[in-house]
């Protein structure tokens, strides 16, 4: 047999071991066309189209150069490890938003035994997720096996030691974004080791509990000279310590996660005007517990339109004691290179205010509003300014009417439109019926929304030709039946409803794993 290989100038059979087959056994043979032949770059590169699972469990069992192959370290630029409790509450949440099961990017398991056991078989692991307690002793073994790692998020619950932190900053010295509690920084020798970590760019801390030692922010700045991102929601360190920290990174900081205010009580002072130093560097913001000292409101959104280089910002569960003032951030000239805003759960939010996100924000491509209970039809009346609007969310905005379809229509690069928990479509006719001029429109969002019947669903197929995602609660399945079948390429989607059974009941359930 070897010799009949040596004659047709094949290579020698490689040893089998481990259950895995010789390479010829595995050969497809079509048109004469041998896989093994071709060469790794291209192997390689069908391989880049495989999930984290499949080249675990299938390609690293076919032969010996099949898991070599697997090996390759631009395969696994995009894959998540994740480790996660028994719940099944999140088992809709991945890396990138599907079921964990059929995300091709991560793997989930829920024993230190799998966790083991997958460690060996990924030595080019880029990034690990950590949402429940694993052993110490297992945690360390793993490092051990990821040199190459970048990205590393760690559950609030996870016993973190200055020499646990120690051996897993030299196993895996190339940490680029590190997810930690405060806790596991309080001690002074923790935050000092950061500064080993030459290559961190990210850091998110959270607040697990309430410690009576501030995070030394001071010391961060100082050992940490690349970082570009820092993302803190609590209230935890000195005043003096946050404005060190944004001069020593005012022309490096990228991207930022903070309070409105900083200080205590009778302190207590409004970040945005401290930020103005970072407007040439700083594009993503994301502020959250508004809690300004009303004299400072005023200050506060004219700073905010003040961050002139801004591509994204987030609002969430903004209350202010004078809601007109928060139209001061978006005067004209100020946020024009804004590209996505966000407003969540912004109650107070007025008509003018969001006129003059239409006249000041010209460039936006997403703009979500959510729960602005107080916002009429006349909030949309200056949309169309928005040309280059692309994603639209007006979820729980139940004071629109009859006319907001007909501004929302007006949107000519519009692909996707949210609209969930609408107490009453109905409400939004006769103008409704204008969602079929939306020509670009790919995905509608209607979940949790009341009376569905008032879309007019039937035009769909005629004028909706790009539509291809739905999101609808409805109760039988023959009630989109012959939509599906007038429209076969669009996705209809249900609501997914939680019973009892859904929620955990061990102590391991990954379901109280808090972010942010």
């Amino acid at each position: 047999m070897a010799e009949d290989r040596s004659e047709r100038g094949e290579p020698p059979s490689k040893v089998q071991r481990d259950g895995e087959r010789p390479e010829r056994e595995v050969a497809v043979d079509v048109h004469g066309i041998n896989i093994n032949r071709l060469p790794d770059e291209i192997m390689i590169n069908i391989f880049s189209s495989l999930g984290f699972n499949e080249l675990i469990d299938i390609v690293q069992n076919v032969c010996l150069r099949w898991r070599r192959l697997a090996h390759d370290p631009t395969l696994w630029l995009d894959k998540e490890y994740i480790v996660r409790g028994r719940s099944s509450i999140l088992q809709g949440k991945s890396c990138c938003g599907v079921i964990c099961s059929k995300c091709i990017h991560c793997r989930c398991e829920s024993t230190d035994e799998q966790v083991l056991q997958t460690a060996e078989m990924v030595p080019q692991l880029r990034t690990l997720t950590l949402m429940r307690k694993i052993k110490v002793d297992i945690f360390r073994k793993i490092c051990a096996n990821w040199p190459n790692l970048t990205c590393l998020q760690v559950d609030f619950r996870q016993e973190m030691t200055y020499s646990l932190m120690k051996h897993i900053f030299e196993k895996c010295p190339r940490i680029k974004k590190l997810k930690l509690w405060t806790t596991m920084l309080i001690d002074q020798r923790c935050m000092e080791l950061l500064s080993t970590l030459e290559h961190l760019s990210t850091l998110q801390v959270l607040l697990d509990k309430l410690h009576l030692t501030p995070v030394k922010l001071r010391l961060l700045s100082d050992a940490c000279p690349r970082l570009k991102e820092i993302h803190i929601d609590w209230n935890y360190f000195a005043p003096q310590d946050f404005e060190y920290f944004l001069k020593a990174n005012k022309h490096t900081l990228t991207s930022a996660t903070l309070l409105w205010t900083v200080g205590k009580e009778q302190q207590k002072t409004s970040v945005v005007p401290l930020l103005k130093q970072c407007s040439t560097s700083l594009r993503k913001l994301r502020l959250v517990c508004f809690d300004t000292p009303r004299a400072m409101e005023a200050v506060a959104f004219e700073a905010l339109g003040e961050l002139h280089g801004l591509h994204e910002l987030s609002i969430q569960y903004l209350s202010t004691y004078e809601p007109q003032l928060i139209s001061r951030a978006f005067r004209p000239g100020c946020l024009t290179q804004l590209r996505r805003l966000l407003m969540q759960y912004t109650t107070d939010l007025l008509d003018e205010t969001v006129i003059a996100i239409s006249q000041g924000c010209p460039n936006l491509r997403e703009l979500r509003l959510c729960a602005s209970y107080k916002l009429t039809d006349v909030a949309l009346s200056e949309i169309h300014c928005l040309r280059h609007l692309e994603i639209l969310e007006l979820s729980r905005c139940n004071g629109l009417s009859g006319t907001a379809m007909a501004y929302i229509s007006q949107l000519p690069s519009l692909h996707t439109l949210i609209l969930q928990c609408t107490e009453d479509l109905a409400k939004l006719q006769p103008s409704l019926r204008l969602i079929v001029e939306l020509k670009e429109l790919q995905c509608l969002d209607i979940l949790r929304s009341g009376n569905i019947k008032a879309v007019p669903f039937g035009e769909f197929p005629n004028r909706l030709l790009k539509l291809r995602e739905l999101r609808v609660t409805y109760e039988s399945e023959n009630d989109f039946t012959e939509l599906q079948c007038k429209m076969p390429n669009l996705k209809i989607s249900n609501t997914a409803w939680l019973t009892e059974d859904d929620f955990p009941k061990d102590e391991d359930a990954d379901y109280c794993h808090r972010d942010g």
